[in-house]
C-alpha cells in the first residue's frame, strides 16, 4: 500500500541495469521501508518530536548544526519535484498512446486539473479513497501480469528468481541500488 512512482521507476531501472540478480535488493527494500516508516511514526508520537528532529539526532557529520541525513533528505525533497514531473509525463505518454488524438501536453494539463480538483475540492478523504482504489487496481494488475509472465518461458524462469535471491550485485546496478 506504500508503493509509489519512485519504487516503480527505481526498481524497473535497477532491473534494466542489473537484471534478475538485483531481485534481493528490491525484496529487502520492500521489507525495510514500511518498518522504518512505522518506527519513525511511533518515535515521533512517543517523543513529540518531528521526523526531521529525530533524524537530526542521529550520529554523523553535521553542517551548520544539521545532520548529514537531514541534508540528504532536503536534496531528496528537491529531487522529488522532478519525480512529480516524471509522473505527469509518464502517465500522459501512456494516455497519448491509448488516445493518440490528444497530445501529451493536453494530457498533462488534464491530469494537473484533476490533481487540483482533488486537492482543492474534496480534502484528504476523497484523495484517500481514490488512492485506495488505485493501489488495489495496481496490486491486482501487477499480480495478474506476474502470473501471465510466469507462463512465458522466454520472460520468466525459476532459475532467474534463484539467481536474483543470491546476494550479488554487478557494478552496473550498484549506483541505482
Amino acid at each position: 500500500s506504500i508503493v509509489g512512482s519512485g519504487e516503480l521507476i527505481a526498481t524497473t531501472t535497477l532491473g534494466a541495469q542489473a537484471g534478475d540478480v538485483a531481485l534481493w535488493v528490491v525484496l529487502i527494500s520492500c521489507v525495510i521501508k514500511p518498518v522504518i516508516q512505522a518506527e519513525l511514526g511511533r518515535y515521533t508520537i512517543a517523543t513529540g518530536t518531528t521526523g526531521l528532529e529525530a533524524l537530526n539526532e542521529l550520529p554523523g557529520p553535521r553542517a551548520w548544526h544539521v545532520n548529514w541525513i537531514v541534508w540528504a533528505w532536503a536534496v531528496m525533497v528537491v529531487a522529488t519535484q522532478l519525480q512529480v514531473g516524471a509522473m505527469y509525463g509518464g502517465v500522459s505518454q501512456v494516455m497519448h498512446a491509448l488516445v493518440p488524438a490528444v497530445p501529451v501536453t493536453v494530457w498533462v494539463l488534464i491530469f494537473f486539473g484533476i490533481t487540483l480538483a482533488l486537492l482543492l475540492g474534496g480534502g484528504y478523504s476523497q484523495i484517500e479513497r481514490v488512492a485506495l482504489i488505485k493501489v488495489a487496481l495496481f496490486t491486482v494488475i501487477t499480480a495478474l501480469a506476474a502470473l501471465v509472465l510466469m507462463r512465458m518461458p522466454r520472460f520468466f524462469a525459476w532459475s532467474a528468481v534463484a539467481q536474483g535471491l543470491q546476494f550479488n550485485l554487478p557494478a552496473a546496478g550498484l549506483g541505482m541500488a
